[in-house]
């Protein structure tokens, strides 16, 4: 990956059938913007389903927690938050994985 160090995201979204034709996902999304957040752990990674952090993972060495998960106001887990719940009446998959981009 090129560009600054930061935390990425990659975001999967499934249903059983198309999007309607007229349906416009970034009006579905609405103010949800592309934001740059600073890295905590390097080897940071935390996977969300439905904006829920995920905490059953198999390697924990490999997955360090890298922001507390009680506390609210972390903005990966709000953006994710965000994000489920304006695209769940749409899709019935929302997966997500947010990892550290050592920008090297």
């Amino acid at each position: 990956m090129t560009g600054p160090a930061g935390m990425e995201t990659i975001v999967l979204l499934a249903r059983e059938s198309p999007l309607p034709e007229e349906t416009d996902l970034r009006q579905l999304l609405g103010e949800v913007k592309p934001t740059s957040y600073p890295i905590q752990h390097p080897q940071a990674i935390v996977e969300f389903d439905d904006g829920r952090v995920v905490t059953e993972v198999a390697d924990r060495d490999r997955a360090p927690q890298f922001f507390d998960t009680q506390q609210i106001d972390d903005p990966v887990l709000q953006t994710q938050q965000l994000v489920a719940q304006k695209l769940r009446d749409h899709f019935t998959v929302i997966r997500a994985l947010s990892f550290a981009n050592r920008g090297e």
